[in-house]
């Protein structure tokens, strides 16, 4: 499992995205006006399982890389609604660390996604050969 790139940066996503459920830093103490810290949470969650899921998926490449761009799409949509309710309600230290944490996050899934992808064409360069 742990013998390509690609599962390395989705173990990191997955230590990043875990850290929001289990030390409860991704709160957004400033998003609670409009999202409930129960959707967060939840979603922090979903991305956790997403995430392992699209690890343990490393014989089917083509489903990976659905997962993938669908946990990168969930979580740019979270680090956007993050950033943009910091900038309106002004940004804290307090808050700078789930903000890092989820552009890390977006970056190991970025990683991944080129992995796999690359992945993928060289053993269709390889079919293509036989």
């Amino acid at each position: 499992m742990i013998q390509r790139i690609q599962s390395i940066y989705l173990f990191g996503c997955v230590l990043a995205q875990s850290i929001f459920v289990f030390f409860e830093i991704g709160s957004y103490p400033f998003l609670l006006d409009l999202i409930p810290s129960e959707a967060i949470s939840g979603l922090s969650i979903l991305l956790v399982a997403g995430t392992l899921l699209c690890l343990f998926l490393f014989k089917f490449r083509a489903y990976q890389l659905i997962g993938c761009r669908l946990i990168l799409f969930l979580v740019v949509l979270k680090l956007a609604a993050a950033v943009y309710h910091g900038i309106v309600e002004g940004i804290a230290l307090q808050n700078a660390l789930p903000i890092a944490l989820e552009f890390v996050s977006v970056l190991f899934v970025f990683w991944a996604l080129r992995a796999i992808k690359k992945d993928e064409d060289l053993v269709k360069s390889v079919d293509r050969i036989r």
